[in-house]
């Protein structure tokens, strides 16, 4: 089990089972703001249009790529999501998910999330979209925001 801390650039490994601390590693990138597996690596955002493939045994760099949709770079790319499809990322601050092909970084889609808004939550930057994932299973996700009241499961379906 993997896990990022905001801003300290360090994360850490824990035993799945167990939850005993394995090790810890520097992350580095300014911040740590997602973090998914694709195919035995680790993808990890840093609130820029950046993602950034790492070797889990190591944590070393093995590439990064610049995200872009047909008006340029995609920034505060957050939690990330590997499907099938690419990875899913949200947009910090932004009621959609974008689409993203590992290999190019180049947005495959963009999916407008704003009808899960709750009603009565303030629209403000501490009542944002900021959370999915995969449920490979029934081919759903899950998907919250920072202190919503609700967690939606949805089924995106690509044209």
């Amino acid at each position: 089990l993997f896990m990022l801390t905001y801003v300290s650039q360090v994360g850490f490994v824990f035993d799945v089972n167990s939850f005993d601390l394995i090790r810890k590693f520097n992350l580095q990138t300014r911040e740590g703001w997602g973090l998914t597996s694709m195919n035995n690596q680790l993808v990890l955002s840093d609130g820029t249009a950046s993602l950034y493939f790492y070797d889990p045994a190591y944590f070393s760099l093995m590439r990064q790529i610049e995200v872009c949709d047909h008006q340029g770079r995609v920034t505060n790319l957050n939690e990330l999501e590997y499907t099938p499809n690419g990875i899913f990322a949200n947009v910090y601050g932004e009621n959609f998910v974008v689409l993203i092909d590992p290999e190019t970084g180049i947005v495959k889609s963009k999916v407008d999330l704003s009808g899960l808004f709750p009603p009565n939550v303030p629209e403000t930057y501490d009542y944002v979209l900021n959370g999915i994932a995969y449920n490979q299973a029934s081919n759903t996700f899950y998907v919250t925001g920072k202190q919503w009241p609700v967690m939606y499961e949805i089924q995106i379906i690509l044209e």
